[in-house]
C-alpha cells in the first residue's frame, strides 16, 4: 500500500507540475538543498539517539 500511495503522489505531482508550468530560473538551485533535507530526514531516526546494546542477564 505505501508503494501505491507514493506512486499516486508522484503522478499527482507530475500532473500538477505540467499543468502549471512555472518559469523559475532559480528553482534548480534548490534541488541540492532539497536532496540534503530529505537525506537528513531519512537519517534522523538513526542519529537521534545513541545506539544501545542490550546485555543479556545471567541467571
Amino acid at each position: 500500500m505505501p508503494t501505491l500511495t507514493a506512486a499516486a503522489g508522484f503522478t499527482f505531482a507530475g500532473l500538477v507540475g505540467t499543468a502549471f508550468p512555472l518559469s523559475l530560473p532559480w528553482l534548480p538551485l534548490l534541488a541540492p538543498l532539497a536532496v540534503f533535507g530529505i537525506y537528513a530526514l531519512a537519517l534522523h531516526p538513526f542519529l537521534g539517539a545513541p545506539l544501545r546494546v542490550r546485555r543479556t542477564q545471567r541467571r
